[in-house]
């Protein structure tokens, strides 16, 4: 049931961090209300990754997307793990050019089983176990595992292809 919570509101901080994104010109974070939990669900508090801004650098981000310079702007929820937004630095597109999130899960097996619960087509050779899915239809993700970190790093902006996120988890699963 633990798990199934967290899904949920992983899906939830998802769409609501991407949708809520609004431009604040060159603002650097994008401060989101975490959702509330699911009547009757109880999620456990997510242990500490630390700073998920440390998994890929704004350059690296900036280099594979071809969408300009990039900020990237860190943030902490006690039962979602550690999140990471790189937003336009020009402060032109209010929609993010990327969000990362990771989190460590109990054990490898919970992580491997919150990216199956993705349901998309393998990736393979991308962490233990990687899929590629569309979060509520919009835009696209890769979730993978590697040990117990459970990593979702997703976009919505129009520029930012499926191929470039896989090379970008690609990068990032090395520093998990």
């Amino acid at each position: 049931m633990i798990v199934s919570a967290r899904a949920w509101l992983v899906a939830g901080a998802l769409a609501g961090g991407l949708a809520g994104c609004g431009g604040g010109g060159g603002s650097t974070s994008t401060p989101t209300a975490a959702p509330a939990t699911p009547q009757g669900l109880v999620v456990g508090p997510a242990h500490d990754f630390g700073n998920a801004c440390r998994l890929l650098t704004p350059a690296e981000v900036q280099s594979t997307t071809s969408v300009g310079p990039v900020i990237a702007g860190p943030r902490s929820d006690p039962q979602l793990g550690s999140f990471c937004t790189y937003t336009p630095a020009s402060g032109g597109s209010s929609v993010p050019v990327l969000q990362l999130q990771a989190v460590v899960e109990q054990s490898a097996a919970a992580a491997r089983a919150m990216v199956e619960q993705s349901g998309g087509p393998s990736v393979n050779g991308v962490g233990d176990v990687a899929r590629l899915a569309r979060p509520g239809g919009l835009g696209s993700a890769v979730y993978l595992s590697k040990g117990a970190n459970y990593v979702v790093l997703s976009s919505i902006h129009k520029d930012v292809t499926e191929q470039e996120l896989v090379k970008l988890a690609q990068t990032l699963v090395g520093r998990v």
